[in-house]
């Protein structure tokens, strides 16, 4: 049987701890026109999450462990779908997103390593695209 290649795009990222030791490997379509519509809801989403889990977190008349790990999952969710892509599971392996580190929660601390590399790729394929738009208009004008 043909095998048919396709082009998509998709970058891979290796996710590496603090020690260096490799959790996985992500793979983000960072060309992906959808992305920033998702991206945008997600944020929404994640950041209603967060301060839910900080009020879950301040009263302490709540079964807070029970709640912070079913926000822990819908957080979760909303990043596999801001990235078209199961991350959260290479990302997290297993802890939970809203753990602290330095006084800042790890969700937090995931985008805001991974934002700036797809903005820079989604700046960089908009350059090229627009580099392709300006070559075939000039060919077009001078017929």
């Amino acid at each position: 049987m043909a095998r048919l290649q396709i082009n998509t795009g998709v970058k891979s990222y290796e996710i590496e701890d603090e020690n260096g030791k490799l959790l996985g490997t992500i793979y983000i379509y960072p060309n992906d026109f959808n992305f920033g519509k998702r991206a945008e809801d997600a944020r929404k989403n994640i950041v209603t999450l967060v301060e839910k889990a900080e009020e879950i977190a301040n009263d302490e008349t709540k079964d807070a462990a029970n709640e912070i790990f079913e926000l822990d999952r819908k957080i979760k969710a909303e990043l596999d779908t801001m990235f078209n892509s199961n991350v959260s599971e290479t990302v997290f392996n297993g802890l939970n997103c809203l753990n602290l580190n330095n006084g800042e929660y790890f969700i937090i601390r995931f985008l805001n390593l991974i934002v700036p590399v797809i903005t820079k790729e989604m700046e960089k394929s908009a350059k090229e695209s627009n580099n392709r738009i300006d070559k075939y208009a000039s060919q077009a004008s001078k017929r």
